[in-house]
């Protein structure tokens, strides 16, 4: 049984792993990272950016939340639809309906409130 355990938490790990070199890249240098701090952002740009990521989160927190998870495991995390039907303990065919029902409540959310800021 200690076998098998540690052999799903090094499964686990690896996912985890190749998950976050696709989202970050660790050999980014400090001078890379100053060319994109120095781009064309505005600070009219930059509050817009804020305003639309507030627009988000407001419409996660306000959608289902079985929905609303597997959105952000999906599309913000990097989990394929097998690993968030094994997170959530429900089959692949109802972590696909929570995707996109999910999606589309977001997006209606959104335009509704979009410009009641």
């Amino acid at each position: 049984m200690a076998t098998l355990l540690a052999q799903h938490v090094a499964v686990d790990a690896l996912r985890a792993r190749a998950r976050e070199r696709r989202l970050f890249d660790r050999n980014t240098t400090r001078q890379a990272l100053e060319l994109v701090a120095a781009n064309t952002a505005t600070p009219e740009r930059l509050a817009e950016t804020r305003r639309r990521v507030d627009l988000l989160q407001s419409a996660l927190a306000s959608v289902n939340r079985d929905r609303s998870e597997a959105v952000v495991l999906h599309d913000v995390l990097g989990h394929d639809l097998a690993e968030i039907a094994r997170l959530k303990g429900v089959s692949v065919a109802a972590a696909q309906s929570r995707l996109v029902r999910g999606r589309r409540d977001v997006l209606a959310w959104i335009r509704a409130h979009e410009g009641m800021e």
